[in-house]
């Protein structure tokens, strides 16, 4: 008996050796992850779970790290485990939610938003990722939902109203959209945002006069909402204002030289000046500061398919498809190349491509018609 009581008092004692040693692992992680160095940070935590395997700190901390090592799946494996532990962890399930979203695991991070939402119904902030990751699926009508509960429990939440209008605009509901993007702009008076949505939205309408104002009135504001003063350039070129528009453009490159949407509207106004060397620089530009998206090489070969360099076209033309393979009118122009060259098979599979994903597209249809009726021109 006496030896059984030393043997359990010898376990006990080395366990509680072994918490502090745990402790001190964990502390050093803590100092290193303030410091920035995640991967020395992930290690320590590491360390001090293998000593405790029920730290649940640690295990919140070397998720959060890898995080910020870049590490996501990592991330995602050690939150789990934790999960494991602490299932009901509101802060844990968002933050696994709020990974699974940003990786593009949609469902993963709305069945964990629904569980957070089941312990804390009344955080708006649950109800609007609720609303995003919705949209994102384009399941509207729930998004709808999600995002109007959220601004029942906070009218001033900008974002959500903002996001509620976008939703809005998918289904083709303009007035609904247009109602909250003004009751955004109510509501934060001093931001830019809501105010260069409604250009936006104007914009795409057509309607030039209203879309200036309203981006005149963003831009007046301190915030200096680059989206805004894009915008404004872009409303001052479809008026025929083109000075105006590089002036603006000009204007934010100036402060801000790598900015990709600038660029590529200060080429299409130079294109439009007939300036092509001087549109050709800021397209190859955007291209080099942002070479996984597909506009800059989109516009490249525009620029060269009208100016006939046909061979060109097509190789700006093909990276900018194989960036997005949702650019119909990337494989628009890519077809007309093709056609122009004579290579009425690829042609054919261009056009093809660009009605699959707008059946609506009238030049594609058009040029699909008349390769079929006529031999295409040769070089």
């Amino acid at each position: 008996m006496l030896v059984m009581v030393f043997v359990l008092f010898s376990l006990q004692r080395i366990s509680c050796q072994q918490i502090p040693k745990a402790e001190i692992h964990y502390r050093l992680g803590l100092d290193l992850e303030k410091a920035g160095k995640f991967h020395e940070a992930a290690e320590e935590f590491t360390q001090a779970i293998q000593i405790n395997p029920e730290f649940n700190e640690a295990y919140y901390h070397l998720g959060l790290s890898l995080l910020q090592d870049g590490d996501d799946l990592g991330a995602i494996r050690a939150l789990l485990q934790l999960r494991q532990l602490d299932p009901n962890n509101n802060q844990l399930n968002t933050t696994l939610a709020q990974i699974y979203f940003r990786i593009g695991y949609f469902d993963e991070a709305l069945a964990l938003y629904l569980r957070v939402r089941a312990l804390s119904p009344k955080d708006p902030e649950i109800h609007f990722n609720i609303g995003l990751i919705n949209f994102e699926q384009k399941n509207y009508s729930e998004a709808a939902q999600a995002l109007q509960q959220a601004i029942l429990l906070d009218p001033r939440m900008m974002k959500a109203r903002r996001l509620l209008a976008s939703v809005y605009e998918a289904q083709n509901d303009l007035p609904s959209a247009y109602r909250e993007l003004r009751a955004a702009a109510e509501a934060a008076p001093l931001s830019a945002e809501p105010l260069s949505d409604l250009g936006i939205l104007y914009l795409k309408e057509g309607k030039l006069a209203e879309a200036e104002k309203q981006f005149l009135r963003a831009v007046s504001l301190p915030q200096n909402f680059e989206p805004a003063r894009v915008g404004l350039a872009k409303t001052y070129r479809l008026m025929g204002r083109l000075p105006d528009a590089v002036e603006q453009l000009s204007a934010v490159l100036q402060e801000a030289p790598d900015d990709a949407p600038a660029l590529l509207e200060r080429g299409t106004v130079e294109e439009a000046l007939g300036k092509k060397e001087a549109a050709r620089v800021d397209f190859e530009h955007c291209s080099r500061i942002a070479p996984d998206r597909a506009e800059g090489e989109m516009s490249l070969g525009l620029l060269d398919l009208n100016a006939s360099r046909h061979d060109s076209a097509i190789r700006h033309l093909s990276k900018a498809v194989a960036l997005d393979a949702k650019q119909a009118d990337a494989y628009f122009y890519l077809g007309q190349a093709y056609y122009r060259l004579g290579e009425s098979a690829e042609a054919k599979e261009a056009l093809r491509h660009c009605l699959l994903l707008d059946p609506m597209h009238k030049g594609a249809t058009e040029l699909l018609q008349q390769s079929a009726k006529t031999s295409p021109p040769t070089r």
